[in-house]
């Protein structure tokens, strides 16, 4: 992909990994964002507690405009996809904490962390062990990361049943190999220069999400959502 962005989720519950160390592997990846995942409680969860709830996502003190953003985005996009009793929206660190937040603070790209709801909270605790919940919730973020950089968020496309007896052929996915020393993406289907977000390198290969017939050159969509030509001078298409 043409943009880094690093998501945080901390999945090794043996480990308490430094929150020093969170910031410097986002860092030293180059990331153009940062996504830090988290559940969140109010008490020591030893007992069910009604009073709190909802979605958070937090910017540090003095953000960038950026990182504003970024958290405005993720907001928009969850408070729409998914049903949530209670929004806070973004807000800043210290307003919730009375601290800045390290892997918000010590990190160079423009970063939010988002709390999905409360572990304490009966009705969210179970949202939170729902796979489909889950996906719910990464496709927001997805699309919020898409519109950001400014980019088509391309939905998974749902498996089709079969209706009958006959078996399936499953269609082979289309892939574009890069064979020009350099190409341009673009992330709408032209070819004007201010839709150019990018450049990709020979041999670099991606899968075809979409033909799409022009008068001239026609183009294709990838399934990152951003646009290249379909010149044969520029690319080959193979499947497999």
């Amino acid at each position: 992909m043409w943009y880094k962005y690093y998501v945080y989720s901390r999945y090794d519950w043996k480990t308490d990994i430094p929150l020093n160390s969170r910031a410097n592997t986002a860092n030293k990846k180059g990331a153009d964002i940062l996504i830090s995942n988290h559940y969140n409680a109010i008490g020591s969860s030893q007992a069910w507690q009604s009073r709190v709830k909802g979605l958070l996502v937090l910017r540090t003190k003095n953000a960038s405009s950026k990182s504003i953003r970024l958290g405005k985005l993720a907001v928009k996009h969850l408070e729409k996809d998914i049903n949530y009793e209670y929004s806070y929206g973004l807000m800043r660190d210290v307003d919730m904490s009375g601290f800045t937040l390290a892997i918000l603070r010590q990190t160079n790209m423009p970063a939010i962390l988002i709390e999905y709801g409360f572990m304490d909270y009966e009705k969210e605790a179970k949202l939170m062990l729902d796979k489909k919940h889950q996906k719910k919730c990464a496709e927001a973020v997805a699309k919020a990361v898409c519109e950001y950089f400014g980019v088509t968020y391309v939905a998974k496309k749902s498996e089709v049943k079969n209706t009958d007896d006959k078996p399936q052929v499953a269609s082979k996915t289309k892939y574009l190999r890069i064979i020009a020393d350099s190409v341009n993406i673009h992330s709408s289907a032209d070819f004007n220069s201010s839709s150019v977000v990018g450049e990709v390198k020979k041999g670099d290969v991606y899968t075809i999400a979409q033909k799409i017939e022009r008068t001239g050159t026609d183009m294709y969509k990838l399934k990152s959502g951003v646009y290249i030509t379909a010149s044969t001078k520029y690319v080959e298409v193979f499947e497999r």
